[in-house]
């Protein structure tokens, strides 16, 4: 790989100088990034791309093209035989050069990925990029974001969805599309390729959000939907619920930032009762109370095929987190659960608690809230001694008190499956870290540990650089922005350093000695 930013350094590169480097048969570059380089010239990359014979990658990043350079990287392109991804950003795009990629395009036969970003196009240029596209039989992922794409383009667009046949993940994301998407959600309704689609920060309201819900009750080949950061409100997750349950294709869903309240979410949330094919889904919605997650609780009690699910944003009491925990005891299907900043009283993180203790599905969870209270701590540690299945534990910014870290470091004591933790931004001290370093000796699953940003200075650290080197399990532990010496934190990452090159070693078959600890594969 090789990366040139800025040419205003302490040397400098022109661009035939560097075409003519790069053509050099024993040079095997596989990744050219070039980005804020003023002074570059075209003709030089047009030289790479017709001479390299191994670069697959070419980024032209907020370089101040002019047509001439466009239209000389165009040339270039039209003849390579190597290039898979292209992404030009931030360049004056008009007619005659955007004019020129196309033709280019048509021509080309191996590149794969596109990427035209923060780059005005308006519906003449998105028309010839879709002629290209349709002779084009290579490229299947197409990147469009920031490119200001409403009104007619989008009109446009959506017209080149219902023909195009190659294209399989399309990023639309950044570009004001609002109740324009309707144009998009048609093309949907006929396309037959398509897998991937991102909609975010569009202004979709929920007159858009009723067009996509009608394209998915009869689309069969899109897998995720990204709708962050739009303004569906309920009225619009009742019609893409109602979508989905006669879809059968889309496994991914993420709908974050948006307008539903309780009313949207359990509409949405009844509707995906029935539904066999999401897998992950994702609702980060600031304004959902208690009936909302107790929605989600009985969506999780009776769909079998929900595997992540992500629940943040919201401040949920203890009724809903209640629900969810009993959902838990009884659902086989779920593997990964997010509540980021959602526990506001120990009784519903008590409750959760509990579910851990008879769940026997779930492997990673994340319970981050700064108003987490060593008593909450003592309930989840106590959970795991129990649980079987769990082997990553995310509990950041969570105020960890000695009595806190004390009931973490009995539950390492026993629990041999657990494989991350983190404990970041927590606020543990020497004395906190010395307890979890009693319980690390005794533990024989742990992998990684995570104690950022906390209030651990040199003596604790030096407590847990001695467990970490007697460890025949850890192979990782990040203390980076305590109260440490930069000296510590050498010894720290040396040690970890060393751990990899075991584990790399071990992987090929290799037998390594570490000082006390031996390694044998």
């Amino acid at each position: 790989d090789l990366c040139l930013i800025n040419d205003y350094t302490s040397f400098r590169v022109t661009s035939l100088m560097l075409a003519e480097y790069l053509s050099k048969e024993y040079f095997n570059l596989k990744k050219l990034c070039l980005k804020f380089l003023h002074k570059l010239k075209a003709e030089g990359i047009k030289w790479v791309l017709k001479n390299t014979r191994f670069a697959e990658e070419l980024q032209i990043l907020k370089v101040p093209l002019k047509d001439e350079d466009v239209l000389a990287i165009a040339e270039g392109l039209r003849d390579n035989t190597s290039l898979k991804l292209l992404k030009l950003s931030k360049y004056k795009a008009n007619d005659a050069n955007l004019a020129a990629i196309s033709k280019a395009l048509s021509k080309n036969k191996t590149l794969r990925n596109l990427k035209l970003t923060e780059i005005c196009l308006d519906a003449v240029n998105i028309k010839a990029l879709g002629k290209a596209l349709k002779a084009n039989k290579a490229i299947i992922k197409l990147n469009l974001s920031k490119c200001k794409i409403n009104g007619d383009k989008a009109k446009t667009l959506g017209e080149m969805l219902k023909l195009n046949k190659t294209i399989k993940v399309l990023d639309l994301s950044y570009n004001d599309i609002g109740e324009d998407v309707q144009v998009i959600s048609g093309g949907l309704k006929s396309n037959k390729t398509l897998q991937r689609l991102n909609l975010d920060r569009n202004d979709i309201t929920d007159k858009g959000a009723k067009t996509i819900g009608e394209a998915l009750a009869v689309n069969n080949t899109l897998v995720e939907l990204s709708l962050h950061s739009n303004k569906i409100g309920d009225e619009g997750a009742k019609i893409i619920g109602a979508g989905l349950e006669a879809n059968k294709a889309l496994a991914e869903l993420y709908i974050t930032s948006c307008l539903m309240q309780d009313e949207g979410v359990r509409k949405f949330s009844e509707s995906l009762q029935s539904n066999k094919a999401i897998a992950n889904l994702s609702l980060v919605i600031d304004d959902m109370g208690d009936e909302g997650v107790r929605a989600i609780g009985e969506l999780l009690k009776r769909n079998k095929t929900i595997r992540q699910l992500e629940i943040s944003g919201g401040k949920i009491n203890s009724k809903g987190l209640e629900a969810i925990s009993k959902a838990l005891e009884v659902n086989t299907a779920l593997t990964e659960l997010d509540l980021y900043y959602n526990i506001t009283e120990d009784a519903g993180a008590y409750a959760i608690g509990e579910a851990i203790k008879v769940n026997k599905t779930l492997t990673k969870l994340r319970l981050s809230s700064a108003e987490m209270t060593s008593k909450v701590l003592k309930a989840i540690g106590k959970a795991l001694r129990f649980n079987t299945t769990l082997k990553i534990l995310n509990l950041n910014r969570s105020k960890i008190s000695i009595k806190g870290a004390k009931a973490i470091s009995e539950a390492l004591k026993v629990n041999a499956t657990l494989k991350r933790l983190v404990l970041c931004r927590s606020k543990i001290e020497d004395e906190g870290a010395r307890a979890i370093a009693e319980g690390l000796k005794l533990n024989k699953g742990l992998e990684a540990l995570n104690l950022t940003m906390g209030k651990i200075t040199n003596e604790g650290t030096r407590i847990l650089w001695e467990v970490f080197k007697g460890s025949r399990t850890l192979r990782e532990l990040n203390v980076q922005n305590n109260q440490v010496t930069y000296e510590m934190n050498g010894k720290i990452r040396q040690e970890n350093l060393m751990r990899s090159l075991v584990c790399y070693m071990l992987k090929s078959h290799h037998t390594f000695d570490s000082g006390a600890v031996s390694y044998t594969h």
